[in-house]
């Protein structure tokens, strides 16, 4: 008689930790199922998300005429393949390239992220990087 009481505690322990699990595990589904956070999760994903967009899509722009011609009246001073110049349309840069020399007003010319870009009719052409660059002092 011993043993079959012993093997019916046993037998009553295991079903009383299976039966305790089923509690935990329903009381998880109901937690992750709720109508409550399964809205409060959604919203907080569209937010995070949203905001994360905004910052990674975020261009920094200088387009404002009068800025941009200072910064590369800037760089001419130390870049001789740039040159201010007057045209008829208004003022340009020219610069000189292996195909030869080119102009560019500018009242179509900003700056994005850091690249000199002129406004064209479809695409924007990209003129290249506007960067500090520290002149080498020459050696004596």
């Amino acid at each position: 008689m011993l043993g079959s009481t012993a093997a019916g505690a046993s037998a009553a322990g295991t079903t009383g930790i299976i039966a305790g699990s089923a509690g935990v595990g329903a009381a998880i589904t109901s937690v992750l199922m709720a109508p409550f956070t399964i809205v409060a999760g959604a919203l907080t994903v569209v937010v995070v998300g949203g905001y994360e967009g905004v910052c990674y899509f975020q261009i920094e722009r200088v387009e404002e005429p009068s800025d941009v011609l200072a910064i590369l009246e800037s760089i001419s001073k130390n870049d001789p393949s740039i040159e201010i110049v007057d045209i008829e349309a208004g003022r340009a840069i020219q610069l000189d390239r292996e195909g030869g020399e080119e102009s560019y007003l500018i009242e179509n010319l900003y700056i994005a992220d850091g690249d000199l870009m002129h406004r064209d009719r479809f695409l924007n052409t990209n003129l290249g990087p506007v960067v500090f660059v520290e002149p080498s002092a020459e050696p004596d």
